[in-house]
């Protein structure tokens, strides 16, 4: 909940990556959240640009599963008055 929190603005952007446990891989320096539920390392196969952002499409490369973690879920559930 802490990263989902620092990432959606609770903290500068040159501080989320303060919180939670980060690791880098070596080739390439790619920092993944050592503690997600799922990684998927990919290579690029195209960028499309679309509105004001770029859609990415890549190829897996490798997949990391973490199953000692529970994943973070978010539900707007509606409340009855």
């Amino acid at each position: 909940m802490d990263v989902s929190a620092a990432f959606s603005g609770a903290a500068p952007a040159a501080q989320r990556f303060d919180v939670g446990d980060w690791k880098r891989i070596a080739e390439g320096g790619v920092d993944y959240l050592g503690t997600a539920q799922a990684n998927v390392f990919c290579i690029k196969v195209v960028a499309v640009p679309f509105g004001t952002h770029t859609i990415f499409i890549g190829q897996a490369d490798e997949v990391l599963l973490n199953e000692d973690d529970r994943p973070l879920l978010y539900r707007n559930a509606l409340t009855a008055e």
